[in-house]
């Protein structure tokens, strides 16, 4: 991810220097281009603001654009819920013990629309409180080995799909309560799905 940014940005000061390869020149002789010279700032503000990222700032606009960072049970804050990855075996054991339905995110390294959702929607206090009343897996399935391979056909089998991402609660036994496909600009669709799942 940090690699990503640090390319854009990268690209985006050569870009500027590009466009100001003569500037020295012009004004020198007093040709004043106002549509070059607003070109040159805006690219080195788009430089700036993409190296922030870097320093672990969010930028809802382009993450659906970058690879999920290394993916990770942690939770982002104090309050974040913690996602079970790659395990829905222990997701369903986990929501035995505690009495709460699982909620499933079937996503992959390559989806931009996963990582729109996860920046953009999940990311959302209103929407974090909600996944806490859930268990919470997180199921890549575009990965390379057998434990990918496994996760697509169970999605597949148990959906009838493998396109991504697709959201699903289900029950501690595995009955399927509600499914929410594909992304949502709107935060108070996907908090109805998940208050309904939960009814």
């Amino acid at each position: 991810r940090d690699v990503v940014l640090i390319g854009w940005s990268a690209l985006a000061v050569a870009g500027a220097v590009y466009l100001g390869r003569n500037l020295p020149n012009e004004l020198r002789r007093r040709e004043f281009r106002p549509l070059r010279l607003a070109t040159i700032a805006i690219a080195l503000l788009v430089a700036a603001w993409l190296a922030s990222g870097v320093r672990g700032r969010t930028l809802p606009q382009v993450e659906a654009f970058l690879p999920p960072a290394v993916p990770s049970a942690l939770p982002a804050s104090a309050d974040a819920p913690v996602w079970m990855l790659n395990d829905y075996p222990a997701a369903q054991a986990a929501a035995r013990s505690s009495g709460k339905l699982v909620f499933v995110d079937f996503t992959g390294y390559t989806c931009t629309n996963c990582r729109w959702m996860e920046a953009n929607i999940f990311g959302r206090p209103d929407v974090s409180a909600e996944l806490g009343q859930f268990v919470l897996s997180r199921l890549y399935t575009d990965g390379d080995g057998d434990l990918y391979e496994r996760q697509q056909s169970f999605q597949e089998t148990t959906f009838g799909t493998v396109a991504l991402p697709l959201y699903a609660v289900l029950d501690a036994d595995g009955k399927v309560r509600a499914t929410f496909s594909g992304l949502t600009r709107n935060p108070a669709e996907f908090i109805a799905f998940l208050r309904r799942a939960r009814t």
